[in-house]
């Protein structure tokens, strides 16, 4: 009879294992199979189907976010408690208040920070002709021209986007300014800086 083939688990991710606390067999031994409805434990762990199987690697399949989609960054372990506690663990427990954090404000999509996928770099922008926000202006020129705005993150001058456009970022300081538009600090809304 042939040998039974082996099969080892992979580490899991900082947020199922607790900073190395918890393994697969720990899954396993408290719920079993319903966590394999969990890709990160079925790719990770033999009692799903995941693992390597006879010393050979199972490929994990890799999921690109769908353009304009957010992704959350991975915390510092001070702040997931070894990986217990992520963006969505903040944005239910207290909201845009955790957003005054440095490391969450840069980490997490609920305060504008995160990794907003794109479809492929844009080319750089070229002011059109008559166009009266010139790309190549500084911030402070661009910001005297009735009708523009400064695009923070790419550092270039833009047509500004109206108010019903950047209301969707109301409590997202961030991305607020990033996408052009006016951050009101007291009120945590975001306008459009002409109107």
């Amino acid at each position: 009879p042939a040998p039974a083939p082996q099969c080892i688990d992979h580490t899991l991710p900082i947020n199922w294992s607790g900073g190395g606390i918890y393994d697969c067999e720990y899954y396993n031994n408290h719920g079993g199979t319903a966590y394999c409805a969990h890709a990160e434990l079925d790719a990770a762990c033999c009692f799903c189907g995941g693992g390597d199987h006879d010393g050979g690697a199972v490929p994990v399949p890799v999921t690109t976010p769908a353009p304009g989609v957010c992704t959350d960054n991975e915390l510092p372990i001070e702040w997931s408690g070894g990986g217990v506690y992520d963006c969505a663990y903040y944005d239910n427990h207290g909201g845009t208040a955790y957003c005054a954090h440095a490391v969450l404000d840069a980490a997490c999509c609920f305060c504008g920070g995160g990794v907003v996928h794109t479809q492929a770099p844009a080319p750089a922008p070229v002011a059109a002709p008559g166009d009266p926000c010139d790309v190549h202006a500084d911030k402070t020129t661009c910001l005297t021209v009735e009708g523009c705005s400064w695009k923070q993150e790419e550092a270039f001058c833009i047509e500004a986007p109206l108010t019903a456009t950047c209301q969707q970022w109301d409590g997202k300081r961030r991305r607020c300014k990033n996408e052009g538009c006016k951050w009101r600090s007291g009120t945590s809304k975001c306008k459009g800086y002409w109107g």
